[in-house]
C-alpha cells in the first residue's frame, strides 16, 4: 500500500475498508511493552521518512550542528497531517501524539530518538503535560500547553489532526496542532475546517525533565502514534515543507517625546527571522489612517521619528515582516511633540 522506504507501519499489515465513500485502512495495533513499567498494550504507529535513507546524525552527534538527523532533505519547516478514526477503547495506557523532528526509536541507539512531540488530550485539561521531548528513548520531559477549546475524543468518530512546526529563531521551534473534529462532508470530500489547538514553542535553555536543549534541527522520521484503542481507521497521512508562517507581532510598543519634532520609539522584538520591522504614525484627527513613516532591520528594537510636527499628538504602531508575510501590528502608543516656545528677550 505504500513506498516502504518512506512509511512503515505497527502493525506491518493493515486491512482496507470503505466508509460509504471514504476509503481507509484500519490497523489492529499491537502489543506494546512500556519502559515506565505500566501494563502491556496496544499501539499503533504511523512513521513517515519523508527524506528516505537512513539516519545519520541524532541530537548528541551532528543534528545541531547539520541542521538534520537523516539529510539534507529532511523536513524542517513542515506540516503533518492524519485523517484518523479511533475505535473502542482497550482502557490501557490511551494516548494519541504526534512525535516529530526526531528519528529511530530504539534500545539499541537511545539517542537517536531526539524527538519533541504533541499529545491530543481530553477536555478541559487537554494541556497538562502535552508537550513533550523525548530525545534519548525512552526518557521524557514534559510541558504544560494550553488548548485553545475544548475537544473529548470519541470512539468511531473521524477527526484530522495536523501538525505544523518550524523553527522560529536560533533558540526556538513553533509547533501548532490544529484539528478538524468533522473532516467530510457527505459526499466523502475534505471540510478543511481546521481550528488552531494548541500552540507550543520548544525553547532553547527551558529544561523540560532531564532535557534543556531544543530540537533545531530538521527531522528524519514523523511518527503519529496511538496507544489504547483496539482499533485506528486512517484515510490521509502526509507530510510536506512549507514556507514558515509570519512572524509574531512586536509588543510594549511605547513613545516618548524628545523634543519639538522628535519623538522615539521602542518595543519588544517577539518574533525570529524577521527581515525587519515596518513603522506606522497615525495623526489622531486624520481620520483614522495610518502612513509607514520607517522601516528597521531584524533585531532592531527602537526608531526616531524626527518628522513630527511641533505640539501635535500622533498614534505610533509597528509589525514584523519577512519574506512571505507580516506580523500582526503591535499596540497602539501615543505621544505628543512639545510646543514651540519663544525665548524672552531681554530690555
Amino acid at each position: 500500500m505504500a513506498d516502504r522506504e518512506h512509511l512503515k507501519l505497527k502493525p506491518r499489515t493493515v486491512e482496507q475498508g470503505m466508509d460509504g465513500v471514504i476509503n481507509f485502512w484500519r490497523s489492529a495495533g499491537e502489543r506494546v511493552t512500556y519502559a515506565s513499567g505500566a501494563p502491556d498494550g496496544t499501539t499503533h504507529r504511523l512513521m513517515i521518512f519523508a527524506s528516505g535513507g537512513t539516519q545519520t546524525y541524532n541530537w548528541l552527534t551532528g543534528a545541531i550542528t547539520h541542521g538534520y538527523c537523516g539529510n539534507e532533505r529532511d523536513l524542517k519547516n513542515f506540516e503533518a497531517t492524519v485523517y484518523c478514526r479511533l475505535n473502542t477503547l482497550t482502557g490501557t495506557h490511551e494516548s494519541v501524539s504526534w512525535s516529530i523532528r526526531g528519528g529511530d526509536h530504539s534500545r539499541e541507539m537511545p539517542n537517536n530518538c531526539s524527538s519533541i512531540g504533541l499529545f491530543l488530550k481530553n477536555g478541559p485539561g487537554g494541556g497538562a503535560r502535552a508537550a513533550y521531548r523525548e530525545l534519548t528513548w525512552p526518557n521524557y520531559g514534559y510541558a504544560n500547553a494550553t488548548p485553545l477549546f475544548d475537544y473529548t475524543k470519541v470512539s468511531g468518530a473521524w477527526v484530522g489532526i495536523k501538525i505544523v512546526s518550524y523553527i522560529t529563531s536560533s533558540t526556538t521551534v513553533r509547533n501548532l496542532m490544529y484539528l478538524d473534529s468533522a473532516p467530510y462532508n457527505e459526499n466523502g470530500g475534505k471540510n478543511n475546517n481546521w481550528r488552531l489547538y494548541m500552540d507550543w514553542t520548544d525553547t532553547q535553555g527551558v529544561a523540560m525533565g532531564q532535557y534543556t536543549q531544543a530540537a533545531l534541527w530538521a527531522g528524519w522520521m514523523n511518527m503519529f502514534r496511538v496507544d489504547g484503542w483496539k482499533w485506528v481507521d486512517f484515510s490521509i497521512l502526509s507530510a510536506r515543507e512549507i514556507e514558515p508562517l509570519a512572524p509574531f507581532a512586536p509588543s510594549n510598543l511605547t513613545a516618548t517625546t524628545i523634543s519639538n519634532n522628535q519623538i522615539n520609539l521602542s518595543w519588544t522584538d517577539q518574533s525570529t527571522g524577521e527581515l525587519g520591522f515596518k513603522i506606522e504614525r497615525q495623526h489622531p484627527t486624520a481620520s483614522g489612517s495610518y502612513v509607514q513613516i520607517g522601516t528597521v532591520g531584524a533585531n532592531v528594537t527602537n526608531f526616531n521619528d524626527t518628522t513630527a510636527g511641533a505640539g501635535t499628538s500622533y498614534n505610533y504602531r509597528v509589525r514584523a515582516y519577512n519574506a512571505s508575510a507580516h506580523s500582526d501590528y503591535s499596540n497602539v502608543a501615543a505621544q505628543a511633540t512639545t510646543e514651540i516656545t519663544a525665548g524672552r528677550r531681554g530690555h
